[in-house]
């Protein structure tokens, strides 16, 4: 049984079995925390603390955390389909379309799960189009 209460016992465990404690060192905040929850702007920690999400979850969190409309149209999807990993889903094709129709330079989208493999399908791209076999790549970028 996890003890909600005792940061630094969590944080010990964390550090025992991660790098630093943290799933990414993109995660690294300063001071340790261990966040319970979230709901609209706010992250809560195991002992109650309340923090403005500056961060947005690191990306386009335009609703914020837990919004009730968003949790309501997951949890019906996933009634009947979760992460299935091979092949296509209905919702992902009309998530495509709907990205196609409304960003005038975008042909073809694709879903990626990092910006590393996003970066990985942009270079294999751009080989593809220039016929070049090279990337220069930049120390720190």
């Amino acid at each position: 049984m996890i003890d909600q209460n005792n940061t630094a016992r969590l944080i010990e465990r964390a550090g025992a079995v991660m790098p630093g404690g943290l799933l990414s060192p993109s995660r690294r905040l300063g001071a340790p925390h261990v966040f319970a929850r979230a709901q609209g702007a706010f992250l809560y920690d195991v002992e109650g603390h309340q923090y403005t999400d500056f961060h947005c979850g690191f990306g386009a969190n335009v609703l914020g955390h837990c919004h009730p409309a968003v949790r309501e149209r997951i949890a019906a999807v996933t009634q009947d389909i979760d992460l299935v990993g091979a092949g296509t889903m209905r919702l992902e094709i009309e998530v495509a379309e709907a990205l196609v129709d409304c960003i005038p330079c975008a042909d073809l989208v694709a879903f990626c799960n990092s910006g590393s493999e996003a970066t990985y399908h942009a270079l294999r791209l751009a080989r593809a189009a220039t016929g070049r076999k090279r990337i220069i790549k930049f120390q720190g970028g």
